[in-house]
């Protein structure tokens, strides 16, 4: 399954936002990962490890079962992400 991506830049690259929906995987941290990979452009395996960043087992556990709405915010491989206990993923390039 994959999940639907937006992105919009206004022409600019270096302003790069990509909107996704996590629920389309298993676990948010694997929203995560493609999100960030789709916005700089990399493949997900040479991005850096996001347990490195983030405990990836305890982001997937205050998102997906908070019972009530969360949002989580950091910087990862040159991105700030933002994920939402409402499924939502938002990465924008950190230039």
């Amino acid at each position: 399954m994959t999940a639907d991506h937006t992105a919009s830049g206004g022409g600019n690259d270096d302003s790069l936002t990509i909107r996704s929906d996590w629920t389309a995987f298993d676990r948010p941290s694997t929203g995560v990962v493609l999100a960030v990979s789709e916005a700089v452009g990399r493949d997900p395996e040479t991005l850096p490890v996001l347990n490195d960043r983030i405990d990836g087992d305890a982001l997937d556990t205050v998102i997906a079962e908070s019972g009530g709405d969360v949002e989580v915010s950091f910087s990862y491989a040159g991105t700030i992400v933002r994920v939402s206990s409402g499924g939502a993923v938002v990465v924008e390039r950190d230039e």
